[in-house]
């Protein structure tokens, strides 16, 4: 929908919840469904975004009437958000032209709003299917960072990030943890270290980088976001990376000890782009907003990983 977007439009673009739709199909003729090519709710939603695609001024009433409708009610318009397809694990055999797929976010639908997001996991099987086999339903509230843990080695865990806003910002990448040092799975808390009550600057090792902490895991022990690309980086830390892969001697930072085991590429880029979402655009409400902000973590690893190397 070239230069519009709205919450309206993208309610129309979803592929759920299509009661109201079957029941206004359920009306039709026989005559009138072969004529409209309107068989099913989701036919008739079709038809109507294509109507409002093809005519920008009918397309500005609508709008319009939502934003007036959302005014008034706030709750009369569907809250909910993105809907993404996570792959696990891409079955596939090793085809030339055939991009492997493990652990990527592919964005499917938008059920309008930005108060919830869903993660569809499953697998590529080998004819190039998405199978779904589970499903993550999560409140979004003022911004999340999601880390979908789906493989592992004997040394360290590689967990696939995506970060959402209420802003619309998105940022997608990787995670290496210390496998043997690795934080639980669960809902986490985000504050930059030099901020932490009775912290001294001058002698952390990241003082503006971000300590996540909950129940179980104590601000104090000083689990943070920093840059790293190996495993040995790590002490229960999270290192993000653009892309992930086995480590092979000859690479830079390669030693005997993390030689052939997980790893993670470009973690200073990376790390910028993410410490960007978490601060936001506007540096005045920075702290406010990351009082609102939580990373959660999952497990998702299948019962054999694969890994890619790029």
């Amino acid at each position: 929908m070239s230069g519009l977007t709205t919450h309206l439009g993208q309610v129309i673009e979803s592929h759920d919840n299509n009661c109201l739709y079957d029941a206004l199909t359920a009306q039709l003729s026989a005559e009138e469904k072969e004529g409209s090519g309107v068989e099913t709710g989701q036919d008739l939603r079709g038809v109507i975004i294509e109507s409002i695609h093809k005519n920008a001024a009918l397309a500005d009433r609508v709008f319009t009437s939502a934003d007036i409708l959302r005014q008034k009610c706030a709750g009369a318009l569907c809250v909910w958000g993105r809907e993404y397809n996570f792959v696990r694990e891409d079955r596939r055999k090793e085809e030339e032209g055939v991009e492997k797929k493990d652990g990527t976010f592919e964005h499917v639908s938008d059920k309008g709003g930005n108060e919830t997001d869903y993660f569809n996991i499953g697998i590529i099987n080998e004819e190039g299917e998405f199978v779904k086999k589970e499903e993550i339903e999560q409140k979004r509230g003022e911004g999340r960072i999601y880390s979908l843990r789906f493989v592992e080695d004997e040394k360290g865990i590689v967990s696939s990030l995506i970060a959402l806003d209420q802003d619309g910002n998105e940022v997608k990448g990787f995670f290496l943890e210390n496998r043997d040092k690795s934080i639980p799975e669960g809902e986490y808390s985000l504050i930059k270290s030099k901020d932490r009550r009775g912290a001294n600057a001058n002698t952390l090792t990241y003082p503006d980088n971000y300590v996540l902490f909950n129940s179980q895991v104590a601000m104090g022990r000083g689990i943070t976001i920093h840059n790293g690309n190996f495993y040995n980086k790590s002490q229960g830390c999270l290192l993000p990376g653009k892309s992930f892969g086995k480590s092979k001697l000859g690479q830079k930072g390669v030693t005997s000890n993390n030689a052939g085991t997980l790893r993670t590429f470009n973690s200073d880029t990376k790390r910028e782009e993410l410490e960007v979402f978490i601060r936001g655009r506007d540096p005045e409400v920075a702290k406010e907003r990351l009082k609102n902000l939580v990373l959660h973590i999952f497990k998702v690893i299948p019962d054999k990983a694969t890994t890619s190397d790029k």
